[in-house]
């Protein structure tokens, strides 16, 4: 195994991916080299990675150390260290940073960092070799400071948001990471069956009357589904990768790890037979749907019987780009999400403001009491 950086052929520094101009650009002197460049791959450095593996007394199922020290005036003192367990050894590993030297500590699926002394962009190497290789990698189109503007105009679309949570929140930390997709892609069967009302409602002198007519419709065909992304780390909620989505897979490019420069990445921890379940209830839930939506009409549809069928599947891996901003308000820890090539962007239940849902609630409650008491006047006029 190991460690790959991006030196600047001009000047030695650290090189970084830049989102505007898609190409590579020196951290110190500003010089810009093409993803492909040939004058990166006679600099770029490898290293190997140190792995420590503490040895350890234990007693009891304790993993501590004592250590006695003695100083220069003959006194004894005690300092008790604690390791980690073999568990946490094997899934933790500490990579000795090409540039400085110092420790850099990451799990099993850490694939791109940087080094928390002086800054250096790392890739690992060996985290994208053989079936690990990504089939392709959509790059960051927007920067952080374009993720930091989101988050300030996603706040202000939030009309219940208390006005102290917007000047308070504060954003402790932004990251850009590649997150690893299973892309599944095939053709779905189906016959369906559903079932369509038209109601009709009328009244005589005495009575007010609801008709409902029921009608049995056919369904059915092939749709042919492309891409159908599922994230691949058990460390990502699913449902917030769901709601930054659609990504547009058209634009994605063969992978080369100068893309990683300057952001965070992690190799999957899930292989795709584990994430093929995701994939097939979207596409079950896609194909009910579209073939719903065909039908017109009713005034309502709904589903009676499905016989489905998905063909064969055809399965990529990829990195697609995820903005995460961490804040922090009155003591509670809010996560956000934006997608790192549409600028999309989701976040986590957040605060109501109960003062303006009141409000909110009676102006609606008295606009709807209103209109009903208008339509009774001329509804039901007075004898």
């Amino acid at each position: 195994m190991s460690l790959e950086d991006f030196k600047c052929p001009n000047c030695g520094g650290s090189l970084s991916f830049d989102t505007d101009k898609q190409k590579l650009v020196c951290d110190f002197c500003g010089s810009e080299y093409d993803i492909d460049a040939p004058e990166l791959h006679e600099h770029n450095h490898e290293g190997e990675p140190h792995v420590h593996h503490h040895s350890r007394e234990e007693s009891g199922g304790d993993k501590k150390v004592t250590e006695v020290i003695t100083d220069k005036d003959g006194n004894i003192w005690e300092q008790e260290k604690e390791f980690w367990s073999e568990e946490e050894e094997d899934e933790f590993k500490v990579y000795s940073c090409n540039s400085c030297g110092g420790e850099i500590i990451g799990d099993e699926t850490m694939a791109a960092t940087s080094c928390p002394f002086c800054n250096n962009n790392v890739v690992i190497p060996s985290q994208f070799e053989g079936d690990l290789r990504p089939d392709f990698v959509i790059p960051f189109k927007l920067d952080k400071e374009y993720a930091k503007n989101s988050l300030k105009k996603f706040y202000k679309g939030r009309k219940l948001l208390p006005k102290v949570f917007t000047d308070q929140n504060h954003i402790n930390e932004i990251k850009g990471i590649y997150v690893p997709f299973w892309l599944y892609s095939g053709t779905a069967n189906a016959n369906l069956e559903f079932t369509g009302t038209k109601i009709r409602m009328y009244s005589d002198s005495n009575y007010n009357y609801t008709e409902t007519k029921y009608f049995d419709i056919n369904r059915g065909g092939a749709m042919n589904f492309q891409y159908v992304p599922v994230d691949g780390s058990s460390k990502i909620d699913d449902i917030l990768m769901e709601s930054i989505e659609p990504y547009k897979w058209d634009e994605a490019t063969g992978f080369t790890t100068q893309y990683l420069a300057g952001f965070l990445a992690n190799r999957y921890d899930m292989e795709a037979k584990d994430c093929i379940h995701n994939a097939e209830e979207r596409i079950r839930n896609t194909t009910i749907e579209t073939f719903k939506n065909s039908v017109s009409g009713y005034d309502t549809v709904s589903l009676k019987r499905s016989q489905y069928e998905l063909g064969k599947v055809n399965i990529n891996y990829a990195l697609a780009p995820v903005w995460f901003l961490n804040t922090e308000w009155n003591g509670k820890f809010y996560t956000f999400a934006m997608n790192g090539q549409t600028g999309k962007i989701i976040g986590d239940d957040m605060p109501i403001d109960k003062g303006i849902m009141i409000r909110k609630f009676l102006m609606v409650a008295v606009a709807v009491a209103l209109i009903i008491f208008i339509a009774g006047i001329f509804i039901y006029p007075r004898l």
